[in-house]
């Protein structure tokens, strides 16, 4: 009995460790996020990072042209 009760928490903590697939819009806005942040970072390589104005400035440009809203951004950043 001891052991049935321990196999069926170790395989609820392995199930709670499994990462959740992606919907197809949150893998574009992933995808998009990298693509901005490597842009923005080759365009102002000496401080890539949010505080930086410029580059995130850039980066919040680019992700408006792939159409995401400002509050799909923000969940990027935040």
């Amino acid at each position: 009995m001891k052991k049935i009760a321990c196999l069926l928490v170790l395989a609820l903590l392995l199930g709670a460790c499994v990462k959740q697939k992606m919907t197809f819009e949150q893998q574009q806005l992933n995808d998009a996020s990298q693509q901005c942040r490597q842009e923005a970072t080759s365009m102002n390589p000496e401080n890539p990072t949010f505080m930086n104005s410029l580059w995130s400035s850039y980066y919040e440009m680019c992700m408006s042209n792939f159409g995401f809203t400002e509050e799909q951004i923000n969940s990027t950043i935040y």
